[in-house]
């Protein structure tokens, strides 16, 4: 079964819901795509014809016979979807969502096994990761398209913690905003220049499916834009 297989049909804002038997399984292995990493819920490919896109496995842990996305990971896959005009977010070019009669046992290529009932299988584009060596430069940058200072993340930074201002003097860009970011999103909101920072904010605050932000470094990522790096909110709750 080829990627385009998988994924046709895919409609801009809705998410196709294809119901399966228990007897039907589905292995990754009929992406016919290379392994790269995984998380907790999530097993990400390498695109066998596009460098620059990824395909994503996301097993849900829903319950019941509801067909929305009723599991933060995938609530966040098509709040992405619905907003595809909000730079924070990663772009989704396909996406196709799997239910099962039941719950069916999944063998994951990495060291989880997932029991559930329903996956998504996306494909998006391929971000990069944020490290110390390759923002350091660009910081700035960074603080500046998110129309915040650096000093605005210190500042919040020492109020969450109970710090002086000149414990978080060189802290890592991803340090400081996930403070704020998990800490005081509404202040965000508030003291932000960029009307879409904002607007990404809101619509996480009010439509996460009861868990808490949860934004680090390893759910923060970045892509290369004319103007330089944008920021990229991925996984953003717990």
């Amino acid at each position: 079964m080829k990627v385009q297989d998988i994924l046709n049909e895919s409609v801009p804002g809705q998410i196709p819901v294809v119901h399966l038997s228990a007897k039907q399984h589905f292995s990754a292995e009929k992406l016919k795509a290379q392994f790269i990493g995984d998380g907790f819920q999530s097993d990400a490919y390498k695109h066998n014809t596009s460098q620059s896109s990824i395909l994503k496995v996301i097993h849900l842990s829903e319950v019941g016979h509801d067909e929305t996305t009723a599991d933060s990971a995938g609530e966040f896959i098509q709040l992405c979807y619905n907003h595809q005009d909000n730079p924070f977010f990663p772009k989704i070019y396909k996406v196709k969502k799997y239910v099962w009669d039941k719950a069916v046992e999944f063998e994951r290529p990495g060291p989880y096994n997932s029991e559930a009932r329903s996956i998504i299988v996306v494909e998006m584009e391929k971000l990069h990761p944020i490290t110390e060596g390759q923002l350091h430069h660009v910081a700035q940058k960074i603080f500046e398209s998110l129309g915040l200072s650096r000093e605005y993340f210190i500042s919040v930074a020492s109020k969450y913690t109970g710090k002086p201002v000149e414990a978080f003097q060189d802290r890592s860009i991803t340090s400081l905003v996930s403070y704020a970011f998990n800490k005081d999103p509404e202040g965000i909101k508030k003291h932000t220049k960029n009307p879409k920072l904002a607007e990404a904010i809101d619509l996480l605050v009010t439509t996460k499916h009861n868990g808490q932000m949860d934004l680090h470094a390893g759910n923060m990522m970045f892509r290369m834009t004319n103007i330089g790096p944008q920021l990229v909110l991925v996984d953003p709750w717990s």
